[in-house]
Protein backbone atom coordinates (compact mmCIF):
# COMPACT_ATOMS: atom_id res chain seq x y z
CA UNK A 1 0.00 0.00 0.00
CA UNK A 2 1.42 3.37 -1.01
CA UNK A 3 1.53 6.13 1.59
CA UNK A 4 0.20 9.61 0.84
CA UNK A 5 3.00 12.13 0.34
CA UNK A 6 2.15 15.82 0.62
CA UNK A 7 2.72 17.84 -2.53
CA UNK A 8 5.91 19.84 -2.53
CA UNK A 9 5.76 23.51 -3.52
CA UNK A 10 8.39 22.90 -6.21
CA UNK A 11 6.43 20.04 -7.79
CA UNK A 12 3.23 22.06 -7.63
CA UNK A 13 4.83 25.06 -9.33
CA UNK A 14 6.26 22.89 -12.13
CA UNK A 15 2.89 21.17 -12.67
CA UNK A 16 1.06 24.50 -12.60
CA UNK A 17 3.49 26.01 -15.12
CA UNK A 18 3.25 22.96 -17.41
CA UNK A 19 -0.53 23.05 -17.50
CA UNK A 20 -0.56 26.84 -17.93
CA UNK A 21 1.49 26.48 -21.11
CA UNK A 22 -1.39 24.53 -22.63
CA UNK A 23 -4.16 26.94 -21.68
CA UNK A 24 -5.27 30.31 -23.01
CA UNK A 25 -4.09 33.19 -20.80
CA UNK A 26 -7.61 33.87 -19.45
CA UNK A 27 -7.91 30.27 -18.22
CA UNK A 28 -4.59 30.12 -16.36
CA UNK A 29 -5.04 30.04 -12.64
CA UNK A 30 -2.32 31.41 -10.39
CA UNK A 31 -0.17 29.12 -8.30
CA UNK A 32 -1.46 30.88 -5.17
CA UNK A 33 -4.90 29.35 -5.84
CA UNK A 34 -3.41 25.87 -6.03
CA UNK A 35 -1.48 26.46 -2.81
CA UNK A 36 -4.61 27.68 -1.03
CA UNK A 37 -6.56 24.66 -2.29
CA UNK A 38 -3.86 22.42 -0.80
CA UNK A 39 -4.15 24.28 2.52
CA UNK A 40 -7.90 23.63 2.57
CA UNK A 41 -7.51 19.97 1.60
CA UNK A 42 -4.83 19.39 4.23
CA UNK A 43 -6.87 21.16 6.90
CA UNK A 44 -9.84 18.87 6.32
CA UNK A 45 -7.66 15.73 5.99
CA UNK A 46 -8.54 13.21 8.71
CA UNK A 47 -5.89 11.90 11.09
CA UNK A 48 -6.65 8.41 9.75
CA UNK A 49 -8.24 8.36 6.30
CA UNK A 50 -10.95 5.71 5.94
CA UNK A 51 -12.16 6.87 2.55
CA UNK A 52 -11.75 9.58 -0.04
CA UNK A 53 -14.61 11.64 -1.39
CA UNK A 54 -13.50 12.87 -4.79
CA UNK A 55 -14.99 16.34 -5.18
CA UNK A 56 -15.32 18.68 -8.09
CA UNK A 57 -12.27 20.66 -8.93
CA UNK A 58 -12.47 24.14 -7.50
CA UNK A 59 -13.92 26.81 -9.75
CA UNK A 60 -11.41 29.15 -11.37
CA UNK A 61 -10.49 31.75 -8.78
CA UNK A 62 -8.81 34.93 -10.08
CA UNK A 63 -5.43 35.88 -8.58
CA UNK A 64 -6.73 39.14 -7.11
CA UNK A 65 -9.42 37.21 -5.25
CA UNK A 66 -6.99 34.61 -3.89
CA UNK A 67 -4.32 37.11 -2.86
CA UNK A 68 -6.33 40.11 -1.72
CA UNK A 69 -9.98 39.16 -1.85
CA UNK A 70 -12.50 38.77 0.93
CA UNK A 71 -12.10 36.15 3.61
CA UNK A 72 -14.35 34.33 6.01
CA UNK A 73 -14.94 36.92 8.71
CA UNK A 74 -12.69 36.35 11.72
CA UNK A 75 -15.53 36.62 14.25
CA UNK A 76 -17.44 33.75 12.63
CA UNK A 77 -16.79 30.19 13.76
CA UNK A 78 -14.15 30.95 16.40
CA UNK A 79 -13.60 27.19 16.78
CA UNK A 80 -12.42 27.01 13.14
CA UNK A 81 -8.67 27.55 12.87
CA UNK A 82 -8.23 26.68 9.20
CA UNK A 83 -7.62 28.82 6.12
CA UNK A 84 -10.02 31.72 5.57
CA UNK A 85 -8.92 32.95 2.14
CA UNK A 86 -11.16 33.05 -0.93
CA UNK A 87 -11.24 29.99 -3.11
CA UNK A 88 -14.27 28.83 -5.03
CA UNK A 89 -14.55 25.34 -3.53
CA UNK A 90 -16.78 23.64 -0.94
CA UNK A 91 -13.91 23.18 1.53
CA UNK A 92 -13.91 27.00 1.86
CA UNK A 93 -16.85 27.86 4.12
CA UNK A 94 -17.15 31.32 2.55
CA UNK A 95 -17.87 29.84 -0.89
CA UNK A 96 -21.54 30.50 -1.64
CA UNK A 97 -22.15 32.62 1.47
CA UNK A 98 -21.19 36.21 0.66
CA UNK A 99 -22.80 37.25 3.94
CA UNK A 100 -19.96 35.51 5.80
CA UNK A 101 -17.14 37.33 4.07
CA UNK A 102 -15.25 40.50 4.81
CA UNK A 103 -16.79 41.72 1.53
CA UNK A 104 -18.88 40.24 -1.30
CA UNK A 105 -17.72 38.54 -4.45
CA UNK A 106 -19.67 38.44 -7.70
CA UNK A 107 -20.58 34.96 -8.95
CA UNK A 108 -20.14 33.38 -5.51
CA UNK A 109 -23.04 30.93 -5.83
CA UNK A 110 -21.31 27.96 -4.24
CA UNK A 111 -21.87 24.29 -5.02
CA UNK A 112 -25.29 23.61 -3.58
CA UNK A 113 -25.55 20.10 -5.03
CA UNK A 114 -22.40 19.10 -3.15
CA UNK A 115 -23.77 20.07 0.26
CA UNK A 116 -26.51 17.46 -0.08
CA UNK A 117 -23.90 14.86 -1.03
CA UNK A 118 -21.57 15.92 1.79
CA UNK A 119 -24.36 15.95 4.38
CA UNK A 120 -25.51 12.51 3.32
CA UNK A 121 -21.92 11.23 3.43
CA UNK A 122 -21.40 12.72 6.89
CA UNK A 123 -24.59 11.53 8.58
CA UNK A 124 -26.06 8.82 6.37
CA UNK A 125 -29.04 9.29 4.07
CA UNK A 126 -31.79 8.31 6.51
CA UNK A 127 -30.47 10.35 9.46
CA UNK A 128 -29.72 13.40 7.32
CA UNK A 129 -33.08 13.35 5.54
CA UNK A 130 -35.08 12.79 8.75
CA UNK A 131 -33.25 15.55 10.63
CA UNK A 132 -34.68 18.13 8.24
CA UNK A 133 -31.18 19.50 7.64
CA UNK A 134 -31.37 18.19 4.09
CA UNK A 135 -33.26 21.36 3.16
CA UNK A 136 -31.90 23.65 5.89
CA UNK A 137 -28.34 23.57 4.48
CA UNK A 138 -29.55 25.41 1.37
CA UNK A 139 -30.45 29.09 1.06
CA UNK A 140 -33.74 28.06 -0.55
CA UNK A 141 -34.73 26.21 2.64
CA UNK A 142 -33.10 28.44 5.22
CA UNK A 143 -32.82 32.23 5.13
CA UNK A 144 -30.42 32.38 8.11
CA UNK A 145 -26.91 32.38 6.64
CA UNK A 146 -25.32 31.97 10.11
CA UNK A 147 -27.29 28.75 10.59
CA UNK A 148 -26.24 27.50 7.15
CA UNK A 149 -22.60 28.29 7.93
CA UNK A 150 -22.78 26.36 11.21
CA UNK A 151 -24.33 23.36 9.45
CA UNK A 152 -21.74 23.40 6.66
CA UNK A 153 -18.98 23.53 9.25
CA UNK A 154 -20.55 20.65 11.21
CA UNK A 155 -20.76 18.56 8.03
CA UNK A 156 -17.08 19.08 7.21
CA UNK A 157 -16.06 18.33 10.81
CA UNK A 158 -18.19 15.18 10.82
CA UNK A 159 -16.63 13.99 7.55
CA UNK A 160 -13.15 14.56 8.99
CA UNK A 161 -14.08 12.77 12.23
CA UNK A 162 -15.40 9.80 10.26
CA UNK A 163 -12.13 9.59 8.31
CA UNK A 164 -13.59 10.86 5.04
CA UNK A 165 -11.19 13.12 3.17
CA UNK A 166 -12.42 15.60 0.57
CA UNK A 167 -9.99 15.51 -2.32
CA UNK A 168 -10.12 17.93 -5.23
CA UNK A 169 -9.96 16.59 -8.81
CA UNK A 170 -6.99 18.52 -10.14
CA UNK A 171 -3.21 18.43 -10.39
CA UNK A 172 -2.62 18.50 -6.64
CA UNK A 173 -5.70 16.49 -5.54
Amino acid sequence: MQEYKPTSVDLLEVAQWSISCLLPVEDRECCAAAKLAIEYANYWRPVKTQGILLCESHKFTPEEVVLGGPQLRPNLLPQYDGPRGSLFHVSNLYYGLNECGTSSLPHNQGSIQFWKLLGTSAYGYKEFKQSGNYKKILKSGNKCWASILEMWYAILVRLKDRGIWLVDTNIYG
